[in-house]
């Protein structure tokens, strides 16, 4: 859905799932590697986690801090300014994120 949305042009909505998909597969990869969470834990949470962990490489910890960064920024719960947009280029780019980052969970430590 990130992607058709992405497709038809609908940056902020996009970039906003495409955060949510990104935070649930964190999460639930921490729970895989039976790493404890707290139940108040946040997206930034789940990063920091498996980054302390070395559950991910660096540079996917970064890419995911990216797409946290650009999907606070316009949530509508928490968006900061009705001013900030959301390029489709950005948009995109956190789509092709999930993929990455869900790619790097097959090729990380054990």
């Amino acid at each position: 859905q990130a992607y058709l949305l992405s497709k038809k042009g609908f940056s902020k909505p996009a970039v906003v799932l495409a955060g949510g998909v990104i935070e649930e597969l964190l999460r639930r990869y921490i729970l895989s590697k039976n790493v404890p969470l707290n139940s108040s834990s946040t997206f930034n949470d789940y990063i920091q986690t498996c980054i302390d962990n070395r559950l991910l490489k660096s540079a996917i910890g970064n890419l995911s801090h990216s797409v946290r960064y650009f999907r606070n920024l316009v949530h509508l719960q928490i968006e900061q300014s009705k001013r900030h947009t959301i390029s489709l280029a950005t948009a995109k780019g956190a789509v092709s994120s999930i993929f990455t980052i869900a790619n790097d969970f097959d090729n990380s430590r054990s």
